[in-house]
């Protein structure tokens, strides 16, 4: 989405025909200019709203419109000091610019070469539309770049984007040496497994396959982002115990890397009988009654239990039912 409006393609239109008084005639070529005003407008839209302005062949147009050739051997828009500054010496030091913030910004190390070209328009001051040359470090090769820069003498230099040419095909882009860019996929790679890890670790994850298997608990969601911080500055990690939202049961250390998970019993009010209100992590209801049905053969333990809601009532005879899940 625009949200500036320096960043906005102005559209093409037409001020002068050749057959206006005020007409002054632009350089064309004679055997490319031979088109109607009508038809000229439409090109010159055409050309503009593909290329965001910066790719217009000013040889097809007869009629003067809002858009501009700059040509670089004038002294039109140079600055003088001691020496004259050519127009293509003054938009050299708008792209160089450009480039060096584009640089900083993103952190890449293109070189600049030269100016191709540029077009410009009026927009409270010059917008230059400059497409340029760089050298990408990573292959060596020579790769076009474009700046938008709008500027009014002794005023002010704005800087809007500078950007590789777009839609270039076969062309791509780093802007680092390669072991630059192999030490920075490398740190993509490892924040990739720490967000991957975070994900798992949050979330739990089961996974069996050919010769090996794994099981991840939940974990506390800033327990989580800590630890991460921790590996992303080289620091030691805190130990995490699991933790699921919402279990009121307990959950006891059990060994290295083992832990025990302990549901929770309820009195309901009568010594021959118990409220199963919290089952332990990762024992289900339908699991449970199953083993409740085979308690009933146990006249030590269960004599019988009915379901209330998302509760069990257990029926009991001497002892405590025992549930305990160990992973």
């Amino acid at each position: 989405m625009v949200t500036r409006w320096n960043r906005w393609v102005e559209p093409a239109f037409l001020l002068w025909k050749p057959e206006d008084p005020d007409y002054e005639r632009p350089v064309y070529d004679p055997e490319k200019a031979k088109f109607t005003a009508q038809e000229e407008l439409d090109r010159m839209r055409e050309q503009v709203n593909q290329s965001d302005g910066f790719d217009i062949d000013f040889d097809y147009y007869r009629c003067v419109f809002n858009y501009h050739r700059a040509y670089l051997d004038d002294i039109e828009f140079g600055e003088f000091g001691n020496e004259p500054e050519t127009t293509g010496d003054f938009l050299t030091r708008l792209a160089q610019k450009s480039l060096e913030d584009h640089n900083v910004k993103e952190k890449r190390e293109f070189e600049f070469v030269r100016v191709v070209k540029s077009n410009f328009h009026f927009s409270a001051g010059l917008m230059f539309l400059i497409t340029f040359e760089v050298i990408d470090p990573y292959d060596g090769k020579t790769k076009p770049f474009q700046a938008r820069v709008r500027y009014l003498n002794d005023t002010f230099t704005e800087y809007i984007f500078c950007r590789p040419k777009p839609n270039i095909i076969g062309v791509k882009y780093y802007g680092n040496a390669k072991t630059n860019v192999a030490a920075k996929k490398q740190r993509l790679e490892s924040e990739l497994l720490y967000a991957t890890s975070m994900v798992s670790s949050i979330n739990g994850c089961r996974g069996i396959a050919s010769g090996w298997s794994t099981f991840i608990p939940n974990y506390k969601l800033k327990d989580v982002i800590s630890n991460v911080e921790h590996l992303l500055n080289d620091e030691k990690t805190e130990p995490m115990d699991p933790w699921y939202e919402g279990f009121e049961g307990t959950i006891t250390k059990d060994g290295e890397n083992r832990y025990k998970t302990f549901g929770r019993l309820e009195s309901s009010g009568n010594a021959e009988t118990r409220l199963v209100t919290e089952l332990p992590i990762e024992v289900w209801t339908n699991n449970y009654v199953s083993s409740l049905d085979k308690g009933k053969e146990n006249r030590g333990k269960v004599s019988a239990f009915i379901e209330v809601q998302d509760k069990i009532l257990v029926f009991l005879f001497y002892s405590s039912v025992s549930f305990i899940h160990i992973f």
